[in-house]
């Protein structure tokens, strides 16, 4: 049984400690992991436009859709997190997640008419995985795949879910 405490209080998620102790267990087995780190498009937008309960909604529908892919895969487990205290999420794979399928999956969940500038696309994500449980590394690889996304996004108003790419992002 988990406390509440334990829980974000806006989506029922599990807090971003509770992240980082699910991923010490990973690091110090040396199993792999996939992680997505997610980022939801203009939450600032719609605080401002629409006010900060309609925000916490689009955080809520975001966490509920992101959620459905905790329960789709009986051979892996997976977690979501709210990353934070505003837009960000962090799923976690347990094992060697396909991350092509990964990414398709979050696109497709995050698949919605955005409740202010219209486009479809609720947010973005940045793809990446580790053979050896290697978390901090491959968390900050899938961090800088969302930021890569992000600056698309805003450049060309596209919604991106990419995986980690060493040789395009110079690391």
């Amino acid at each position: 049984r988990v406390s509440s405490l334990n829980r974000d209080v806006t989506t029922g998620l599990f807090r971003r400690q509770i992240a980082e102790e699910r991923l010490k267990p990973i690091a110090q087995s040396k199993i792999g992991v996939t992680l997505a780190m997610i980022d939801l498009n203009d939450l600032h937008l719609v605080n401002n436009t629409l006010g900060h309960d309609r925000g916490d909604d689009f955080i809520k529908l975001a966490a509920r859709r992101l959620g459905k892919l905790q329960r789709r895969h009986g051979g892996y487990r997976i977690s979501l997190s709210r990353w934070g205290v505003g837009d960000e999420f962090l799923l976690i794979c347990e094992g060697l997640y396909d991350p092509h399928e990964l990414c398709i999956e979050i696109e497709e969940a995050l698949h919605a008419k955005h409740p202010i500038t219209g486009r479809w696309g609720l947010g973005v994500a940045g793809v990446a995985r580790s053979r050896h449980g290697e978390t901090r590394v491959v968390k900050e690889c899938a961090d800088t795949a969302m930021y890569r996304a992000k600056r698309e996004y805003h450049k060309n108003g596209n919604s991106r879910i990419l995986m980690y790419d060493y040789v395009f992002d110079g690391l």
